[in-house]
């Protein structure tokens, strides 16, 4: 049990840190709404391959994620191979030729630039210069900690959207990515994680109306959640 001088320290403490705790989701507002260059947001997936075309870029299949695109695009960003990956705010669905449906993006709200398996040295001169870019451009970031255990210690700068300050319109990360396998051991399966020895550097865009309908989701998840409560409140009345 603390004693009175240290519960007053503990509270003076609490008091001190609560508003920089506070602060932890607010971001410096970037200078202007980022977009990657020839890449407006809101372009279907078929302009989206155009303007990788036009740079040169290759259409390559993409993993099986929870990207509503099919294909993403790879090719040369400042000498290094990298991938632009799309993201959707919505999709149609087209027959090709009597073989079934095929799935289209449809207006463009968020795409990511990723340079993967880089050495050490690489990565960092790369991420320096990603970064001075960056910040001439919109305006100094906020360094956060790891967004999760799967990116380790790495270094992870974010700029806020435009009378927004809780959310984040531009994100650029550098970390060694965790390599996850599924062993068979006595029977049962064991998973087994590592971290890679090689380093990768990503950046997020994202766009207004993606933000916009990420604070909406936020706000009526907070209202479900408000409802919840009170329904519980009255419940315990009854009892």
């Amino acid at each position: 049990m603390l004693k009175v001088k240290g519960f007053v320290f503990a509270l003076l403490t609490l008091i001190c840190v609560s508003p920089v705790l506070g602060e932890e989701q607010v971001y410096p507002e970037a200078k202007e709404w980022p977009k990657y260059a020839e890449f407006e947001w809101g372009m279907s997936e078929d302009e989206f391959h155009e303007a990788c075309a036009k740079k040169k870029f290759e259409r390559i299949p993409a993993p099986n994620t929870t990207n509503k695109s099919d294909y993403r695009a790879k090719g040369q960003i400042l000498g290094r191979d990298a991938i632009i990956t799309p993201y959707y705010k919505s999709e149609k669905f087209e027959r090709s030729n009597g073989k079934g449906l095929i799935r289209k993006g449809l207006d463009l709200k968020s795409l990511s630039l990723r340079w993967e398996k880089l050495e050490k040295e690489d990565g960092e001169e790369l991420f320096d210069k990603l970064q001075k870019t960056l910040r001439d451009k919109y305006g100094p970031s906020k360094v956060v900690p790891s967004p999760d255990s799967s990116y380790g210690n790495g270094k992870f700068r974010r700029w806020g959207a435009s009378g927004m300050p809780g959310y984040f319109c531009l994100s650029l990360y550098f970390y060694s990515p965790t390599d996850t396998a599924i062993i068979s051991k006595s029977g049962e399966l064991v998973i087994k994680t590592k971290r890679s020895d090689k380093k990768e550097i990503v950046i997020y865009y994202k766009s207004k109306s993606n933000l916009k309908d990420l604070e909406k989701q936020n706000i009526q998840a907070k209202e479900r959640e408000k409802r919840a409560k009170e329904r519980a409140k009255e419940q315990e009345k009854d009892f």
